[in-house]
């Protein structure tokens, strides 16, 4: 490569999604990777991804009912704050009324 003067492409860093250095409790696990669901409503995951735009980097949270594994609510942001997080729950309850009970897990990340 360097007799012909060639370079390796170097892969750009991606954007930091994880804010490790805060006093916050995680909270316990308690879906314990039991993945499935007897029936809708019982149990909601939710996690953050983020997306790069022309515009920028935006976040997309994500909410499944792990009975059929449906989106039942999301939401954008342009950052990591945990506004949109509500939003994307308060459209999953408008969609998917929860049962008594539901266990609503994430990644158990700050936000």
């Amino acid at each position: 490569m360097r007799e012909q003067g060639l370079k390796a492409r170097r892969k750009k860093r991606g954007v930091n999604t994880t804010d490790s250095r805060h006093s916050l409790p995680a909270a316990e696990n308690l879906l314990n990777r039991e993945f499935r669901a007897s029936g809708p409503g019982e149990k909601w995951v939710s996690d953050i991804t983020y997306l790069k735009t022309n515009s920028g980097w935006l976040y997309l949270t994500v909410i499944l009912d792990l009975w059929d594994r449906k989106v039942i609510g999301w939401a954008f942001s342009e950052d990591r704050e945990a506004g949109h997080v509500g939003d994307a729950l308060m459209m999953a309850c408008t969609n998917r009324k929860p049962g008594s009970g539901l266990l609503f897990h994430s990644d158990r990340g700050v936000q």
